[in-house]
């Protein structure tokens, strides 16, 4: 468990949690009861995006599609990062964006879209985005070096998003201390049925770390997600209300009581 004297820690260090968030949600979706945790105990807590530009030049099909399940238009970005601003508002956290395209807004060279297919970015080869990963840690890397915070946050790339997975591996190829570095599921694609097994894939070496849930915090996480309304009808598959789902997760992983799980190195 994340345990109350690292609690103390942070507060008494006046200590920085730095959040590593591919897109504008996943942070909050994944840690948000966390980060309102460290926030009350008296930390400070930075949710960097790293994919939060708008694309340059026209959009794909695909990414036309996405626009219109998220019910914006062709500024869809600009409306995403102040739903990002206002997620951070309520829990208290500082947002920061990144600036990188998002894989349904990058182009080849010759200028076509580099996912023609909204499901190309599942299961893409990331080596084959060696640049986006190299400057993907660039940027990181500097806000760490600005920021130093204690503790790094960053997602374990579950269910195979090509964006999860270059963040992943940027902040994998950055060799933090195995103390200041934990891994969080990537949610809501640690809930979904058809990725059940990525345990054994993504946590070689790992142990878990199960961070408990007040329902003080479970409601600040629930209110701070509530605030990104464009993605809440493309990311929930199941005819459960999404609190319902993420609730049951949450208590599945805390043995009854809600809790967020993190990954450290064993």
């Amino acid at each position: 468990m994340l345990t109350r004297e690292d609690l103390d820690y942070l507060a008494e260090s006046h200590g920085r949690v730095l959040v590593i968030s591919p897109h504008f949600d996943d942070g909050v979706l994944s840690v948000g009861g966390l980060i309102a945790r460290v926030i009350r105990a008296g930390a400070a807590v930075t949710v960097a995006t790293v994919f939060s530009s708008p694309p340059d030049g026209p959009l794909s099909v695909a990414a036309r599609a996405f626009h219109e399940r998220c019910g914006l238009g062709e500024d869809a970005m600009r409306w995403r990062a102040a739903e990002d601003r206002e997620a951070c508002r309520r829990l208290g956290a500082e947002p920061v964006h990144l600036g990188m395209r998002e894989a349904l807004y990058r182009q080849e060279r010759q200028g076509g879209p580099r996912y023609p297919e909204g499901s190309a970015i599942f299961g893409a080869d990331v080596e084959a985005e060696t640049a986006v990963v190299e400057r993907a840690g660039e940027l990181i890397g500097s806000l760490v070096a600005d920021l130093h915070p204690v503790l790094v946050l960053a997602p374990l790339g579950v269910g195979r998003h090509i964006d999860h997975e270059i963040t992943a591996r940027a902040v994998r190829r950055m060799r933090l201390g195995r103390d200041r570095v934990c891994w969080f599921e990537d949610l809501p694609y640690a809930l979904y049925q058809h990725l059940t097994g990525w345990e054994g894939q993504l946590t070689v070496g790992l142990a878990n770390v199960p961070v408990s849930m007040t329902e003080w915090s479970w409601q600040a996480k629930v209110a701070a997600i509530t605030a990104y309304q464009s993605q809440l009808s493309v990311l929930w598959y199941e005819k459960t209300p999404w609190q319902a789902q993420l609730r049951s997760y949450a208590e599945r992983r805390g043995g009854g009581q809600p809790a967020e799980r993190l990954w450290r190195p064993a």
